[in-house]
């Protein structure tokens, strides 16, 4: 007690003279206290050490350990010292005393660096696995390669013994012990890392460490099914912080060629996600800890080591990891709506990020985070198991990250196009779906608008000055006068894609290719919202061909305007002809093809008149259907027909 009181007072520089001038003495009055208790628990005096008691030996031995590493190193006292860490590890003692022994057992390896197989048996041993056993379905039953240390004979000295039986948490708590341990020394990681994994994640992750060659493949013991939530939560959580060390990330991410595969841990850190984002929804924190953590490895910090290192490899785990993503979308909500709500939001944000550093990617890192959320949109809008409490909760930003990360990808690849087409027309259910489709639309259509049809400062001073006549009254209209389309917000994030005279058109037409099947809509008001992003669109090249003046542009290169009727008339004629449950869509139709064609434009082909007068001619005669006239929209929007000189008019 005075030797442990003189350490509690004492500097560290004091205690280190000390110890390295005495340490005959410090040691000797360290057994003789052990000895004094064996043989008062071979007598019956004092049958269990007092807990104080034995913290003052664990600060002496830790003192031993840490001050006189040098000599443990050279197998000074080692077989005292196990002997007394083993007393302290006995399963029958109290977890105070047992979580002691666990640090000492811990500084014990660090000080002789090379342990040999009996003491790496004693780390094994450590920590007691059984309370876990129980939350598994009871055939096959659950074995371990290793028993947990134990008194073997009932008169051995058991210094602190319980009163109760071991439990999950007391387990949990050994187990983060290590963590904590590690992340003290990451300078030392690989080799905490290896005892870790060997010792521990074996029993943890068994089938991941059979692939890898760690354990045999005959081997059957540990949790093969799934690890033990409570051990997977603090797997992660210290997973997560020493990643924040960037030589932790070169550790398991730059791996030699001629590495065997049981030193090749990206198996390991793949399975830790993949059970990790099963978790209950109740470790919604966990969760996105392990999506952040596979992103940081697999996804977001690659660079050229990794990438030259791991060539195919890395490709098929990032694959892996976007794969698994989708089962959060899949999973069963039943309680935890909020939860899920939560996570599905980080995961988009995941993309989000992903899809901002897109130019940064390699090039089959960009096809797979572009068939990645496509595909977990797809997902989350046509799976079976989703309440409408998490669809509705993120299908507008799941949506508006899908088509945005298209937009910027400004891809090329038609096949990759004409899959993205078939996923998203099975989701045009959702109204959602169409409403931010056509927010991308009407984006993509303003810079397609000044590209194509930039408006002169003459042009522009005349807009404005009609602007503010408008706010007085205006001109007298004539009876075919449609309201030009309202001014649209620009979206910034858009805006700010680099952009060329190539990408936009390309993009533009990819995006209006989503509605190439339009008329095949079955629900009505689906259809009829769909058809009318068409409809806006033409109104708005039409107010852009109006004020638009090729002779303000004399002596600038303009590149060739739209042909609308070829771009917009094959659909817009076709909804001219669905039947009348479509009416309201149908509506829409007529009109903005009265407007396409009664305008102020170089004479359409005869074809092309001939069909249109054929239309105009049915849907005159069409009777009203639930208040909706077709005869209306088209003498409102053809008034001037007669006007304009049309071949038959």
């Amino acid at each position: 007690r005075a030797l442990v009181s003189f350490i509690e007072i004492s500097s560290e520089e004091e205690n280190i003279k000390i110890f390295k001038e005495y340490y005959t003495y410090v040691y000797q009055t360290f057994l003789d206290a052990i000895s004094i208790h064996e043989s008062n628990f071979r007598r019956g005096k004092n049958a269990a050490v007092g807990e104080k008691d034995m913290y003052n030996l664990y600060q002496i031995l830790k003192g031993v350990l840490v001050w006189l590493k040098d000599l443990v190193q050279k197998n000074w006292q080692v077989k005292s010292i196990v002997y007394v860490i083993e007393k302290f590890m006995y399963i029958e003692n109290t977890h105070a005393v047992r979580m002691l022994g666990f640090e000492l057992l811990l500084l014990y390896l660090e000080a002789v660096e090379v342990p040999d197989k009996f003491k790496l048996a004693l780390l094994a041993s450590s920590i007691n696995f059984q309370p876990f056993v129980s939350d598994y379905t009871p055939t096959p039953p659950i074995l371990f390669r290793t028993s947990v240390i134990s008194v073997k004979d009932s008169k051995l000295f058991i210094p602190l013994a319980s009163l109760t039986q071991p439990t999950k948490q007391e387990s949990v708590e050994m187990f983060e012990l290590f963590l904590k341990f590690i992340g003290s020394r990451l300078s030392d990681f690989g080799f905490w890392f290896e005892l870790l994994k060997n010792q521990y994640l074996t029993v943890i992750y068994p089938s991941v460490c059979k692939r890898m060659g760690i354990l045999p493949d005959i081997d059957s013991t540990g949790f093969v099914e799934y690890a033990p939530q409570e051990l997977q939560v603090k797997m992660i959580e210290h997973l997560q912080l020493w990643l924040s060390n960037h030589s932790i990330f070169q550790y398991f991410m730059h791996i030699p060629h001629d590495c065997p595969s049981s030193d090749n841990n990206i198996p390991l850190l793949l399975e830790i996600y993949r059970q990790g984002v099963r978790l209950p929804l109740i470790h919604a924190d966990v969760i996105k800890k392990v999506v952040h953590i596979s992103k940081l490895l697999f996804l977001a910090n690659i660079d050229e080591v990794s990438v030259g290192q791991l060539g195919d490899t890395l490709f098929k785990c990032q694959q892996f990891v976007v794969d698994q993503m989708q089962y959060i979308m899949h999973e069963d909500t039943s309680h935890h709506e909020k939860e899920h709500e939560s996570i599905g939001v980080y995961v988009i944000d995941v993309f989000k990020s992903l899809i901002n550093m897109y130019p940064h990617l390699k090039p089959k890192t960009k096809e797979i985070v572009l068939y990645a959320i496509l595909h977990i949109t797809s997902a989350l809008l046509r799976g079976q198991h989703q309440t409408r409490f998490i669809v509705k909760a993120l299908s507008g930003t799941m949506v508006e990250a899908l088509l945005f990360g298209w937009i910027k990808s400004k891809e090329t690849r038609k096949d990759m196009w004409d899959i993205f087409y078939t996923e998203i027309e099975g989701m045009f259910q959702h109204m959602e779906v169409i409403s931010q489709l056509r927010l991308k639309i009407l984006q993509l259509t303003l810079l397609i608008k000044e590209l194509l049809y930039p408006l002169s400062s003459r042009k522009a001073q005349r807009k404005i000055k009609d602007n503010k006549n408008k706010g007085k009254g205006g001109d007298p209209r004539s009876i075919d006068h449609t309201e030009p389309p309202p001014d649209i917000i620009k979206d910034q994030a858009i805006t700010a894609i680099t952009w060329d005279e190539s990408s936009i058109p390309w993009i533009w037409h990819c995006l209006l290719q989503i509605l190439r099947h339009v008329n095949q809509i079955k629900d009505s008001t689906i259809h009829e919202a769909a058809l009318g992003i068409l409809v806006e669109v033409v109104d708005i090249l039409l107010v852009a061909e109006e004020e638009f003046d090729p002779s303000d542009f004399q002596n600038t290169k303009l590149l060739p305007q739209l042909s609308l009727i070829n771009i917009f008339g094959p659909r817009l004629f076709e909804a001219c002809t669905l039947d009348n449950r479509y009416i309201k869509g149908k509506a829409v139709a007529y009109g903005s093809l009265c407007r396409l064609i009664c305008r102020h434009h170089p004479p359409y082909p005869d074809k092309i008149l001939t069909h249109f007068y054929n239309m105009i001619n049915n849907g005159l005669f069409v009777a009203p259907i639930g208040g909706i006239d077709l005869s209306w929209g088209i003498i409102a929007n053809s008034s001037n027909i007669f006007n304009l000189a049309l071949e038959g008019a």
